[in-house]
């Protein structure tokens, strides 16, 4: 039952980890001056041989899973402020409260923003877990902290689900016209993002 409970609350997780995947590629990409494609434009080839950290020509859940465990270590150590090999609740919760929502003042009223987004776009968005949620989550044992074992766990358990969610058609090797698809949605979501969050300006003005 706790183990349905917490893949459950995973799954909230993963869209707004998708964004920010595709967000780092298309800034790490270079521009390809010349071939139509300008600086900042994600480019799904170039996302795609990116996402290849292998280089053996496909995106594989391997792929998603080496990558994220790449800098995990370090990772963990920013989180883990005493270095006691072990992160607290209060570690977690002030690590993910300097993130906050991104772009927002604290006065947006989320519900209503999620809501106009959903009417926007026709897309279900996932909802915002707060920081004790998402430690509750990565803490398996329920010991009241995270291991680095659990932290690793956790953020293979993270990819897979995002490659899962990618692999549409489940073939098990994520293809351009999937990534195409996805970077498509997400646009769709930043431009209805900005329209509903100018529309809660306008109407508080």
């Amino acid at each position: 039952m706790k183990t349905t409970f917490k893949k459950n609350i995973l799954s909230v997780t993963i869209s707004v980890g998708l964004v920010a995947l595709f967000s780092q590629e298309a800034m790490a990409r270079p521009s390809h001056g010349g071939r139509g494609v300008h600086r900042g434009q994600p480019d799904a080839g170039a996302i795609l041989n990116r996402m290849d950290f292998d280089g053996n020509g496909e995106v594989t859940v391997e792929d998603f899973i080496n990558r994220s465990l790449k800098h995990t270590d370090k990772h963990f150590s920013r989180i883990d402020q005493d270095a006691d090999e072990l992160i607290s609740l209060e570690e977690f919760s002030s690590k993910r409260s300097a993130r906050g929502h991104r772009g927002l003042d604290s006065d947006i009223d989320m519900d209503a923003l999620k809501t106009c987004i959903e009417e926007t776009t026709g897309l279900t968005l996932k909802e915002h877990l707060e920081p004790e949620e998402v430690f509750a989550l990565i803490d398996m044992d329920v010991s009241g902290f995270i291991s680095v074992d659990e932290f690793f766990s956790y953020k293979e358990i993270q990819a897979t689900e995002k490659f899962t969610k990618l692999d549409a058609d489940a073939s098990g090797v994520i293809s351009e016209a999937e990534i195409t698809t996805h970077m498509a949605e997400r646009k769709a979501l930043h431009e209805a993002r900005k329209s509903c969050i100018d529309e809660q300006d306008l109407m508080d003005e």
